[in-house]
């Protein structure tokens, strides 16, 4: 289930960036810079590609720009084929929970799919433009358990 595409650390970055673009929309973006896939519970997740920036890019320098998109990640880009078998819920160490955003409106709650067992995140956010999906991709990543725990803390276990 949890395959890695390939070891990208040594491939140049511009080529890995376009081979990660290209990965993520044959996966996820089915209907030209669209793609809908369901979520464990049945409920459509809408996937952009232009989210492709946000989702497998980090910052440089988290400690002086945390929220800087300017750097590849490799590890975010080795994981891509992940997103679409948690979501679903495959695996039986894959929990769901959702949370309150951290910086916003604590009555919205994003959904945030992980694996404690490889340290692996997935968020959805809750679509506001459609009414033919209930999520949006948001972004996927490998962090922390301690990480995780402090995400939960105080959400929703659905799954």
């Amino acid at each position: 289930m949890f395959d890695f595409p390939g070891n990208l650390v040594d491939v140049d970055p511009e080529y890995a960036a376009e081979e990660g673009y290209c990965l993520y929309c044959d996966i996820y973006c089915t209907m030209g810079k669209v793609g809908f896939h369901e979520t464990h519970d049945g409920q459509v997740v809408k996937f952009y590609a232009d989210r492709f920036h946000h989702a497998f890019c980090k910052s440089s320098d988290y400690y002086l720009k945390p929220k800087a998109k300017d750097v590849l990640d490799h590890r975010r880009i080795e994981r891509v084929r992940w997103i679409k078998a948690m979501i679903a819920g495959d695996g039986r160490a894959v929990q769901c929970f959702e949370v309150a955003k951290a910086d916003r409106d604590k009555a919205i709650r994003n959904r945030l799919y992980f694996n404690f067992d490889i340290s692996y995140v997935v968020w959805l956010e809750p679509s506001t433009r459609s009414q033919q999906c209930r999520w949006v991709f948001s972004t996927a990543y490998p962090t922390f358990p301690d990480h995780i725990r402090k995400y939960i803390r105080g959400g929703k276990r659905v799954l």
